[in-house]
């Protein structure tokens, strides 16, 4: 709408909530930008909340929404990692606070997707992440759960167990939840997931002749618009210096880091799309298992319905 906010439609949602009850199945409202979490954009969420609250005072029981869910993803805005950090979660626990403030009255649960890394140390500092909200010191997912009813992790591994399983990765939230009296989902995921690299660098980037190099770089290059990254190991540095000449590039523009680690990450570590359905039935049992004697546990989050319907009907060709 103009608002921003976005219309909730009874025509289309009540017969398909009715028919979603009749079956057991409860249903959330689901809200996701990551700008939501910006203070600016506070409004954009919060009437969009109204406007469920008014759609389930407009519909009898059986086809009303049982809650809230959001899925504001912060650490995807520009800053995050570096010094508006505070500034982006300050304004993502307001914003949780106020929808909170909102649905309750209107007995609407309320949910979050956040990250499992939320509840794990840092890779530099060895320390958790923790703010000051609201007069409080605490990690991020701490104050999450303080907040809302439930949250669901998205726990994106393949594998259950190990310190980079399913299970590891989200017993952090478990634990916590069980002491606040909230409820954790674990997610996995089912849908494409490209393959990735991950490189490590810090500090202000360096001028040199890429001559005078040695080791591995990530070069940044700069042009009328935009900026270009070129990942460089060392036996290629000789070609890129050849490579960046025929651009006819400044060398004073060539900036650099040193990497210090570079890790691969494949698609089939973070989703069972390619892995098939036994995998996943197994992983899935696995963490049922493990996670099912807390009474925070919730159960399994999948993400998302079409993938999760494409990979089961791919057993039965």
């Amino acid at each position: 709408s103009e608002t921003g906010s976005l219309p909730v439609n009874r025509a289309i949602l009540n017969p398909i909530i009715a028919l979603l009850h009749a079956k057991g199945i409860h249903v959330h409202a689901l809200i996701g930008d990551r700008n939501f979490a910006l203070p600016q954009w506070h409004s954009y969420a919060t009437s969009t909340v109204e406007n469920v609250i008014r759609f389930n005072t407009e519909s009898i029981p059986s086809e009303r929404f049982d809650g809230i869910h959001l899925d504001v993803e912060p650490y995807l805005l520009p800053g995050f990692n570096g010094p508006r950090h505070g500034e982006i979660l300050e304004g993502y626990l307001e914003l949780l606070s106020k929808v909170s403030d909102q649905a309750r009255p209107a007995k609407l649960i309320i949910g979050a997707d956040i990250p499992f890394w939320y509840s794990e140390p840092d890779e530099f500092t060895r320390r958790i992440s923790s703010i000051r909200f609201r007069g409080v010191v605490k990690p991020i997912y701490q104050h999450i759960l303080d907040i809302v009813d439930n949250v669901a992790v998205m726990c994106y591994r393949t594998t259950s167990s190990g310190l980079d399983g399913v299970v590891a990765h989200s017993l952090g939230e478990i634990r916590y939840a069980q002491q606040a009296g909230k409820t954790v989902f674990v997610g996995l995921e089912t849908g494409p997931v490209s393959d990735e690299r991950i490189l490590t660098f810090r500090g202000i980037p360096h001028l040199n002749d890429v001559n005078s190099l040695h080791g591995n770089h990530l070069f940044l290059i700069p042009t009328v618009d935009s900026l270009t990254f070129y990942q460089v190991s060392e036996n290629q540095l000789e070609d890129f210096a050849t490579f960046f000449r025929a651009l006819s590039i400044n060398r004073q523009t060539l900036y650099h880091w040193t990497t210090n680690n570079s890790v691969s990450v494949p698609g089939a570590k973070l989703s069972f799309e390619t892995l098939g359905v036994e995998q996943f039935r197994r992983v899935m049992q696995e963490t049922l298992l493990e996670l099912g004697q807390y009474k925070s546990f919730g159960g399994l989050a999948v993400h998302h319905y079409s993938s999760y319907k494409s990979l089961l009907e791919s057993s039965a060709r």
